[in-house]
C-alpha cells in the first residue's frame, strides 16, 4: 500500500516511532512529531485508563501549538497503539476515546482488527481517510499476519483527495 500523499506532506521521513510499552508517553510522542516523524504510544501505557484523554489532548494541543507558530514545518500526526487481544478489557473503552478525539493514526496489535475497525469505519463517510485505508486493509489483510495499521479521519488539512 503507498503512503497516502496527505500524510507522506507531514513527514520528514517515513517512519513510525515504536510505540514501546511503559517507554512511551507523550513527551516522546510530541519530540517524534516534531522531529517529522509518526510518534506513537500504546493505549495501555496510559494508566488508569481516564488518563488515555488527557495523553491525546496533551499531544494534540503540542502539536497544534508548534503548527500555529510554524505552518510551514513538517509536524507528523501521532498514532496510539491498540492492543486487540481478549485479555485487554480496555479496549472498547481505548477505542472510543480515541475515535472521539479523533487520533490520526490508530495501530493494531496482536490480532486482526475487525471489531475496532468497524468502529472507526463507521465514524467516516466512504471519502474518508478511515474507510479509504479500511477498505484498503480488508483487500490486502492476510490471516497469517498479526498486525494492520489503519487510520481515523484525518483533520481536514490532512484529507487526500
Amino acid at each position: 500500500m503507498p503512503l497516502p500523499k496527505s500524510l507522506a506532506a507531514h513527514l520528514a521521513l517515513p517512519v513510525i516511532g515504536s510505540p514501546l510499552f511503559i517507554v512511551s508517553n507523550p513527551d516522546l510522542v510530541i519530540a517524534q512529531c516534531l522531529g517529522g516523524i509518526v510518534g506513537s504510544f500504546p493505549a495501555l501505557n496510559a494508566r488508569p485508563k481516564e488518563e488515555l484523554e488527557a495523553w491525546i489532548l496533551r499531544i494534540k494541543t503540542a502539536l497544534a501549538a508548534a503548527t500555529a507558530a510554524d505552518p510551514s514545518r513538517r509536524i507528523a500526526p501521532f498514532a496510539v497503539n491498540q492492543i486487540v487481544h481478549k485479555s485487554n478489557d480496555r479496549l472498547a473503552h481505548d477505542v472510543e476515546v480515541c475515535v472521539r478525539h479523533e487520533v490520526p493514526i490508530i495501530i493494531t496489535s496482536l490480532q486482526a482488527p475487525a471489531p475496532s475497525s468497524r468502529t472507526c469505519t463507521a465514524m467516516g463517510d466512504s471519502s474518508s481517510t478511515t474507510s479509504r485505508i479500511c477498505a484498503m486493509q480488508r483487500r490486502h489483510w492476510k490471516p497469517e499476519s498479526m498486525d494492520s495499521f489503519w487510520s481515523a479521519p484525518a483533520p481536514a488539512d490532512m484529507q487526500g483527495p
